[in-house]
């Protein structure tokens, strides 16, 4: 299994594609540019006269990503309570807080929307292999700002093609909503499916035995772009988030068309919102497991009695104390 590596963990090297990486100070681990920069957003800081730097950082995370950052960069937050439109990510692009505590640095929209398509933090790509330096998103605690009895944004994190991004340490919270028939989803990975095909006709088969992967990644065909490769979502925290409505429709966190990836350490707590799942999803077309090729999915902790539902080939998803479920 790849893993995402980024500047501020002593995570393992990788190598992608028949090229060694090196993780070193100022490096993202997926062998970012040499002229990577480190910038710095503070909420006193200025979009105008300042110019990244620490002495004189910017004030918005927004301006820093969109603006300014480019691959191989990594912006460092402040801690503080950060309103924001929506973040646009780069390929590339790291984002962390300075004071490596996830409680401290608070991100929240300045706009309200049930459309989960409209995710506070989005990663966008263009279909196929990309973004080979990666994204680590790290240490931010995101905050749809529904404390209030009125949900405001649904959707917190959505990655939209990208290969290789990795959120870890954060906490996600306060993102939900009052509707059903909407099958919004808080976390999710997605493509943009090929109308004239269904997943069987894009996903590799394996005619073995149910536990039986050993051809699992050798039939994989050359020509299945459908998917999203290595995202790990890992050590997270998330709560209040999800369907309000008593009526199963939606999930937390929705894997869609995903390979080669991991899922592992995080709590979900879904409880006070009993139309939601922890972790699973669905499409159009088929239950959400023919879509997941080669994800480990161990060692999380969910508090609500609808939390995992993967359903399909077993082989196609390694399931190992996926969910201890608490009440």
């Amino acid at each position: 299994m790849k893993q995402v590596n980024h500047r501020n963990a002593n995570l393992r090297s990788i190598i992608i594609m028949a090229v060694a990486l090196t993780v070193g100070a100022g490096v993202s681990g997926f062998g970012g540019s040499a002229n990577a920069a480190d910038y710095y957003v503070d909420t006193n800081g200025s979009d105008t006269t300042g110019d990244g730097s620490q002495g004189d950082p910017w004030k918005t995370i927004e301006y820093a990503v969109e603006q300014q950052a480019v691959s191989g960069d990594m912006v460092y937050v402040n801690d503080g309570t950060y309103t924001e439109g929506q973040l646009n990510v780069p390929e590339g692009v790291d984002i962390t807080s300075v004071s490596q505590n996830a409680g401290l640095v608070i991100v929240q929209p300045n706009w309200s929307t049930e459309n989960h398509k409209i995710p506070l933090l989005k990663l966008s790509s263009t279909q196929g292999i990309n973004n080979p330096t990666g994204n680590s998103i790290t240490y931010l605690t995101l905050d749809g700002d529904g404390t209030s009895g009125v949900n405001r944004v649904t959707g917190a994190i959505g990655i939209f093609e990208r290969d290789n991004v990795e959120i870890a340490h954060c906490i996600v919270r306060d993102f939900w909503y009052n509707t059903i028939n909407t099958v919004d989803r808080i976390i999710y990975t997605t493509v943009a499916a090929d109308p004239t095909k269904m997943w069987w006709d894009i996903w590799p088969k394996d005619a073995g035995l149910d536990g039986d992967d050993t051809n699992l990644d050798t039939n994989w065909p050359v020509t299945a772009v459908n998917h999203i490769e290595n995202f790990q979502f890992h050590h997270n925290t998330v709560t209040n988030c999800g369907n309000a409505v008593s009526q199963r429709d939606g999930f937390v966190l929705a894997l869609w068309c995903t390979k080669d990836s991991g899922i592992y350490n995080n709590i979900i707590d879904a409880r006070g919102k009993p139309g939601t799942e922890c972790i699973g999803g669905n499409s159009p077309t088929a239950d959400l497991s023919g879509c997941l090729w080669n994800v480990d999915i161990y060692n999380n902790t969910g508090n609500r009695s609808q939390v995992f539902r993967l359903s399909g080939p077993k082989e196609a998803v390694k399931v190992q104390k996926a969910v201890t479920v608490h009440a």
